[in-house]
């Protein structure tokens, strides 16, 4: 009796000892490369004033992914996944700090900015593959879902403080010290990580078949009803969230309600904060529900928000009341950021639980493709903007989503009840 519960406390102690590991080690990451982007964009932006300059680092930030993420999966399967994620923060330590040594004897290049932000879009994509089919290695099914909304909302605090901290760095000094701070925080990073402590029964590279490693995936995927169909909805979320939120939700901060600059950080702060506070209640807030019935009921609230914030831009509903405009859209915006985390958190833990240890780093993979089609998301909702006013696009939008939603839930009610995990 003494034995089984000494051997119960030990495994707490180290599941403890690993979640503080695991999210100190994300927070330090996450944080740096937060205040890099904002320092990266802020000074693209200031020494350029070109916005084609500034979409440039977009582009060389999003193209890696297309191309990355189903290696990185293949990797993940195939590798031990803890070393590839210390080996992503110390490859993105050194490229940062090496580019810092050039800048030291040479002035800041844009050109190599750019190759920067490309060189640790990929390594940043390795990173977080490697990092989501670690944590069931290293957590049991009891601890993911507070393991995952707790890394759900170190990021979402990482999005609000480091432009903050950012933005205070660069009054007091210039880019190449946002370099130093990066790659510091890569290298700290990976020494958390190397200090976890687990034992998984996996064997580095089991059952894959060389010739076919990025097929057996697709075929994963293709054979597993429920798993197919989440892909499938993760690239229309994807598309209707970026249309919706990404273009016009600033688009009416500053265009239809004339919102002045600290008026609009604010509500734009309000979807970070909503994520952030969501993330870390999520266990709470969802308890023993189902996560396909979280999942979904995310997808209804997502797609009535649409609708709601497009017709509070009508004009009839139009309020001339800065006060009232920020409370009201900044509580829309936690709205926001509360679905979309919950939706986030729900997808993870059930892909986690129910994909195969084998082929799970391929599989995520193939969902963080999900997204190949925002850019045309997003060129259209730019064209629209110029063409037509917002109410006009949101609300049928938010419509249209919303019977979307219902009607796969009823295409697919028994295949939904048959496999529905709390």
């Amino acid at each position: 009796m003494n034995k089984q519960i000494e051997l119960k406390l030990t495994k707490k102690t180290l599941s403890i000892y690993n979640f503080i590991l695991l999210l100190v080690g994300q927070f330090i990451s996450v944080f740096g490369s937060q205040i890099f982007t904002f320092a990266t964009a802020f000074y693209i932006l200031n020494k350029t004033g070109s916005g084609l300059a500034f979409s440039i680092s977009l582009i060389v930030q999003f193209l890696p992914k297309t191309v990355i993420s189903p290696i990185a999966g293949a990797f993940a399967d195939r590798f031990d996944r803890r070393l590839l994620t210390i080996s992503s923060d110390i490859v993105s330590g050194i490229s940062v700090l090496g580019i810092f040594l050039y800048f030291s004897f040479n002035d800041p290049s844009i050109l190599l900015i750019y190759f920067s932000l490309f060189v640790l879009s990929i390594t940043e994509n390795v990173f977080r593959i490697s990092l989501r089919t670690l944590i069931p290695d290293v957590f049991d099914s009891n601890h993911i879902s507070k393991v995952n909304s707790y890394s759900q909302s170190i990021s979402s605090f990482s999005r609000i403080l480091g432009p903050l901290v950012g933005g205070l760095i660069f009054l007091i000094s210039d880019i190449k010290i946002f370099y130093i701070i990066n790659g510091i925080s890569f290298f700290v990073s990976a020494i958390f990580l190397f200090l976890l402590r687990y034992e998984t029964n996996r064997t580095n590279g089991q059952n894959i078949n060389n010739k076919g490693v990025i097929r057996q995936g697709i075929n994963y995927l293709r054979d597993n009803k429920l798993i197919r169909l989440f892909f499938i909805i993760s690239i229309f979320a994807n598309f209707v969230f970026h249309f919706s939120f990404s273009v016009y939700y600033p688009y009416i901060l500053k265009k239809v309600l004339n919102l002045g600059s600290t008026e609009f950080g604010i509500a734009m702060g309000s979807v970070s904060f909503g994520a952030f506070i969501t993330s870390l209640l999520y266990p709470k807030i969802v308890d023993n529900s189902k996560l396909t019935d979280v999942y979904f009921n995310s997808l209804k609230a997502l797609s009535i928000l649409i609708f709601i914030v497009g017709f509070l831009t009508t004009p009839l509903m139009i309020i001339n009341s800065t006060i009232i405009n920020i409370c009201l859209f900044s509580f829309f915006g936690f709205c926001f950021g509360a679905s979309i985390v919950t939706l986030q958190i729900s997808l993870n833990i059930y892909l986690q639980i129910n994909i195969s240890n084998e082929v799970r780093g391929r599989v995520l993979s193939y969902f963080e493709l999900s997204s190949i089609f925002t850019p045309i998301a997003i060129l259209i909702a730019g064209l629209l903007t110029d063409l037509t006013k917002t109410y006009i696009v949101l609300m049928p939008s938010g419509i249209v989503a919303l019977l979307l939603v219902f009607s796969v839930i009823q295409a697919n009610k028994k295949l939904i009840s048959d496999d529905s995990p709390n």
